[in-house]
C-alpha cells in the first residue's frame, strides 16, 4: 500500500512541480528535501509577508466580509503574468488523472475550491484519495482577513482511513453528520501534499487555538489547522531553494565551493579533494575561459525627450506572483555593489525587449544583489558576440566577475553545466 510519507523521489517531483528543480542525482539528504517543500509551501503562501513570524494569533485579525464585488473566490485566486495570459489555472482540476508534475497545480486549485465551497455555503469538504482508501475530512471553522485583503481558512480536518470494517463513506458521514459536503477527489501525491501543508500550517498556530474546543474540537483526533490561498513562487524564492544541491560526493550541506572555478560546491575539503580527478577537467576549462571587460548602467539608454522623471522603474518577471513584493526591484541611480566581493558567480543576462539604435541587456545575479544594464554602444563588439552566443534564446547565464565600480567581466565561450532556476 502507498505511504502517506513522502519518498525521496516524491519529494523531488512536488518540488519540481513548484518550479524549484533539483538535479535528480542530488545526494541532499531526505530530511534536507522535506524542510525546503516546508520552506516552499511557505513562501507559496507569502506566510512571512501576511503573518509575520508565529505563532498566529487569529484574535487579532478581522473575520472576513465577503461582498458583490469581491467574492472569497476571487480574492483568492493569486496568480501571476505568465498564468494570465495563458490561462493556465483556468482549466478542470484533473484530480487523480492529472500528471506527477502538475501536482502543485492541483493543489492550489482545492485550495480554491475551499473558496468557491465557502462563497456557496458549503463549509465542508472531503479530499479523497481511492488509491490510498482515504480521506481528509475538513470543515472551515471561519475565514479571516490578512494584509492585502487576503483570506485566511481557519479550519479542523481529520485524516480519515478506511478499513475492513468501515468504508470511507461510513466514516465520512460519520464526521460530517450533517450538513452540504463537497467531495474532492485527488491523486495520492496531492493527497500527501494536503497533509504536509495542514500539519506544517498547523504547527503555526497559536496554542490557545489548537486547543480550542469549538467547532469539531469533539471529534477525536481531529487537528485546527489554517491556510492561505497558494501563488507561484518568486524567482527570487526560487532560487534561494534551488542555490544549494548539496556537496557533490556526500549530499551535506555545502561549507564552500571551487575557488578555481566556484561551479561545483563541499561539505569540507575531504570531499573535495575525492573529487578533484572529476573536477579537474572542468575546472581548468573554465579557468582558461576568455574574459571580456563590459561597462554597467542602472538604466537602459531612454529614448529622446524622455528625462528625469523616467529614472525610477519597477521590474517584475513573468514568473513573480502579482501579489509578491519579491518581484518588484526599483533602481535610482545607486552604483551596483560587489556583494561577490571579487569572486566568480553566475549572473543572468536577459536579451532586449526593444531594438533601436543602442539595446540594452539587464543583468542580475541570483540574490538580486545588483540589477543593471549593459548597452550596446559601451562594448560594441563584446555585445554583438554575446547576442551571437544567446542566439534566439530571450536570456542566457554566464559566469562574470567585478573588475570595479559598474564594471565587470564577462566569460562569453564558458557556461554552467546546466542553467540554473530564477
Amino acid at each position: 500500500m502507498l505511504s502517506k510519507d513522502m519518498s525521496r523521489v516524491d519529494l523531488l517531483v512536488v518540488l519540481a512541480s513548484m518550479g524549484v528543480v533539483l538535479p535528480k542525482e542530488t545526494k541532499l539528504p531526505l530530511e534536507e528535501l522535506g524542510k525546503r517543500l516546508g520552506s516552499a509551501l511557505d513562501a507559496s503562501q507569502e506566510m512571512a509577508a501576511l503573518l509575520g513570524s508565529p505563532p498566529v494569533n487569529l484574535d487579532l485579525l478581522f473575520k472576513w466580509a465577503s461582498n458583490p464585488g469581491k467574492t472569497l473566490f476571487k480574492a483568492s485566486q493569486r496568480g501571476n503574468f505568465t498564468e494570465l495570459t495563458t490561462g493556465e489555472m483556468e482549466q478542470p482540476k484533473k484530480g487523480p488523472g492529472a500528471l506527477k508534475s502538475d501536482t502543485f497545480k492541483e493543489l492550489r486549485q482545492s485550495v480554491l475550491a475551499l473558496s468557491y465551497s465557502f462563497d456557496h455555503n458549503i463549509r465542508q469538504t472531503s479530499f479523497v484519495c481511492q488509491q490510498i482508501k482515504s480521506a481528509i475530512a475538513l470543515r472551515i471553522l471561519e475565514v479571516y482577513r490578512v494584509k492585502d485583503e487576503v483570506p485566511l481558512f481557519f479550519l479542523e480536518f481529520k485524516d480519515l482511513v478506511s478499513s475492513a470494517k468501515e468504508d470511507l463513506e461510513n466514516l465520512t458521514n460519520a464526521f460530517f453528520p450533517s450538513g452540504d459536503l463537497n467531495t474532492i477527489e485527488v491523486s495520492h501525491l496531492e493527497y500527501c501534499a494536503i497533509l504536509k501543508l495542514f500539519k506544517r500550517n498547523s504547527t503555526k498556530l497559536a496554542d490557545k487555538h489548537r486547543s480550542d474546543t469549538g467547532g469539531l474540537g469533539k471529534k477525536k483526533g481531529s487537528t485546527k489547522t489554517f491556510v492561505l490561498p497558494l501563488c507561484p513562487l518568486s524567482m527570487q524564492v526560487l532560487g534561494k531553494l534551488t542555490s544549494d544541491v548539496g556537496c557533490e560526493i556526500c549530499g551535506e550541506k555545502i561549507a564552500s565551493k571551487c575557488s578555481q572555478c566556484l561551479t561545483v560546491s563541499y561539505c569540507g575539503k575531504e570531499c573535495q579533494r575525492l573529487d578533484w580527478p572529476n573536477h579537474k577537467a572542468t575546472c581548468k576549462s573554465l579557468k582558461g575561459g576568455s574574459w571580456h571587460p563590459i561597462d554597467l548602467f542602472d538604466m537602459p539608454e531612454l529614448p529622446p525627450g524622455v528625462g528625469d522623471q523616467a529614472k525610477h522603474r519597477f521590474v517584475m518577471n513573468r514568473l513573480d506572483p502579482f501579489t509578491s513584493s519579491s518581484g518588484l526591484h526599483s533602481t535610482t541611480g545607486d552604483d551596483a555593489p560587489d556583494s561577490h566581493r571579487g569572486k566568480i558567480f553566475l549572473a543572468k543576462f536577459q536579451a532586449p525587449l526593444m531594438g533601436g539604435v543602442n539595446p540594452s541587456m539587464m543583468i542580475y545575479d541570483r540574490q538580486r544583489s545588483f540589477q543593471s544594464f549593459w548597452r550596446k554602444n559601451s562594448n560594441l563588439e563584446t555585445f554583438n558576440q554575446a547576442m551571437r552566443v544567446m542566439g534566439g534564446r530571450p536570456k542566457f547565464y554566464k559566469w562574470v566577475r567585478w573588475v570595479g565600480e559598474n564594471k565587470m567581466e564577462i566569460c562569453l565561450d564558458r557556461s554552467p553545466a546546466s542553467d540554473p532556476v530564477w
